[in-house]
């Protein structure tokens, strides 16, 4: 009995140890909900720099989706600040995830994050903004 109990312990510290990993590779920034009947979510947050991020809608199964967004950023050049904007767009149905890869400068110095996202539906939604770590 003790023999049993000391390897289904060992098994879960190993499963534990295993899955620790894949729970820190995403952290969740920001985080909105609308309810049924409107269906509309936006979403502004500043993200940590030179990580790579994922938007993640849920909400009712197999709903459209639409939206907009962008992606506003500073950066130092010749010793002055300058701006520019990545314009997104969304489409699909639910669940849906959106990975962000758009190339930014190197010597950013801000980053600005903004999605404005519905269902035709109007049925409720979530929208997560999640930092996949340093990218790479």
């Amino acid at each position: 009995m003790f023999r049993r109990i000391s390897i289904v312990l060992i098994l879960l510290a190993v499963a534990s140890a295993a899955a620790a990993p894949t729970l820190a590779k995403s952290t969740v920034i920001g985080h909105k909900s609308s309810k049924s009947g409107v269906g509309y979510v936006d979403l502004i947050r500043a993200l940590p720099l030179h990580h790579k991020y994922r938007i993640q809608v849920t909400g009712h199964k197999h709903s459209a989706l639409q939206g907009y967004g962008y992606e506003n950023y500073t950066y130092l050049a010749n010793g002055r600040f300058q701006e520019g904007t990545n314009r997104l767009t969304f489409g699909g149905s639910i669940p849906r995830n959106f990975i962000l890869s758009a190339p930014l400068p190197r010597n950013i110095k801000s980053l600005l994050l903004g999605t404005a996202i519905w269902t035709k539906d109007r049925k409720a939604l979530t929208v997560k903004f999640l930092d996949l770590g340093k990218a790479h």
